[in-house]
């Protein structure tokens, strides 16, 4: 399976831990962690490199994972051709 596994870089350490450890081929994206104080910005940064994931990338993820809590209600509204998994969890 290939996964897209777009993150906040405030993981990044537990992030990469896992990702070695994953019998999955996961490719991670880190967003600077600061960028939550502005849920629009989030919001269009990660829309953006879901897009260019699946558009621009030239591989095939089966699936997008996101490494973030509500950052103030960001992740309302984003779609994704393939499954997105979202933990359901808050700052």
């Amino acid at each position: 399976m290939l996964i897209k596994f777009i993150c906040c870089d405030v993981f990044t350490r537990i992030a990469c831990a896992l990702v070695a450890e994953s019998p999955h081929i996961v490719d991670i994206d880190f967003v600077p962690m600061l960028i939550h104080d502005d849920p629009k910005k989030l919001n269009n940064l990660i829309k953006e490199k879901i897009e260019k994931s699946m558009n621009e990338s030239g591989r095939k993820y089966d699936a997008v994972i996101l490494g973030f809590g509500l950052c103030g209600n960001s992740v309302i509204g984003l779609s994704c051709p393939v499954p997105m998994i979202i933990p359901r969890a808050h700052d």
